[in-house]
């Protein structure tokens, strides 16, 4: 039996592309030049490079997995879809939230889904303003 969630993160490198590591590989992937990012230049020795984002161990409701970071979406109200917060981790309380234009949510809602995340996507963040 397996106890807790599965580990994994993503990191965005600063030319843009997303690489993923699931804990089964000592890298991360290639990146510009072809080079892999070991699991040391991410959390070490190049950290400055890299935005890092840690997988929930949830799903969103099209089975898009979450990771901290993203933007989280809900449709069903009167305009169409709604914006309802940003994943983040509450040191305080270890555990994953949903901040965003109507409070903090203590769980990821059910029904919400990914759309893009706070690196690749910060014009989402304009919603509310």
């Amino acid at each position: 039996m397996q106890a807790g969630r599965e580990i994994k993160f993503r990191a965005l490198h600063k030319s843009g592309k997303m690489l993923f590591f699931n804990g089964d590989s000592p890298s991360f992937g290639s990146y510009p030049g072809e080079r892999f990012a070991s699991v040391e230049d991410v959390f070490y020795y190049h950290k400055e490079d890299f935005q890092l984002m840690q997988y929930t161990g949830l799903h969103d409701k099209n089975g898009k997995e979450i990771y901290e970071g993203d933007h989280m979406y809900a449709s069903g109200n009167l305009y169409g879809e709604e914006y309802i917060g940003t994943v983040v981790w509450d040191k305080d309380d270890a555990r994953f939230e949903v901040v965003g234009l109507h409070g903090r949510f203590e769980y990821i809602p059910g029904e919400c889904y990914v759309k893009g995340n706070i690196y690749e996507n910060p014009e989402l963040l304009e919603v509310g303003k």
